[in-house]
């Protein structure tokens, strides 16, 4: 039996049933900081202690096969639609050239220079056709907790940092997945 932790149960449950297979997987990987990725077998009791709990009801088979289905062994971005296969029997929702170029960094500045200049069809895939130099900000907060291994709070003190020092910008709107960009593309993305 492989360990898991029941704090992201909690928080699955706390979210409800609606929550996506891609969403479920992160928190899974936040609480599993030890290393990148998640191991499938924690992922499999995650399932299985979720359909356990009273107050929360899950078609196992059916997310299991949706995370197998969605497997892919390729080492670098593929699209929004794929998990990653890792050393170890691990999985991510981020490829493992990710996690070799990006492990174990906070620094949001790095994290967008690396999607402008190495994946931008990472952009292109968020962005779905707009602006492809922001990330929204939730999602790099949720990027930098998984790739990072940091909790909630150290990554979104670390995008805070990085807007107040000026080397980052957020869209004005107070949005909460507005996007945030490199200072120095300002330009471009007035354009």
């Amino acid at each position: 039996m492989v360990e898991i932790d029941s704090d992201a149960v909690d928080v699955i449950v706390h979210e409800g049933e609606a929550m996506s297979v891609r969403d479920m997987l992160t928190v899974f990987e936040r609480y599993h900081q030890d290393r990148p990725g998640v191991p499938l077998a924690a992922v499999e009791e995650y399932a299985r202690t979720m359909d356990d709990r009273p107050d929360y009801r899950l078609d196992v088979e059916g997310f299991l096969g949706d995370v197998r289905g969605q497997l892919t062994a390729e080492e670098d971005w593929v699209d929004t639609d794929h998990f990653y296969e890792l050393e170890g029997d691990r999985i991510s929702q981020y490829p493992a050239a990710w996690h070799a170029e990006l492990g174990g960094e906070t620094d949001p500045v790095r994290y967008l220079r690396f999607f402008r200049d190495v994946a931008p069809e990472y952009l292109d895939d968020l962005q779905e056709g707009g602006q492809g130099i922001g990330i929204p900000k939730d999602t790099l907060t949720k990027m930098i907790q998984v790739l990072g291994r940091v909790d909630r709070d150290e990554a979104a003190g670390a995008i805070a940092e990085a807007d107040d020092a000026g080397y980052i910008k957020q869209n004005p709107d107070q949005h909460p997945q507005a996007d945030v960009y490199l200072a120095e593309d300002a330009d471009e993305r007035r354009d």
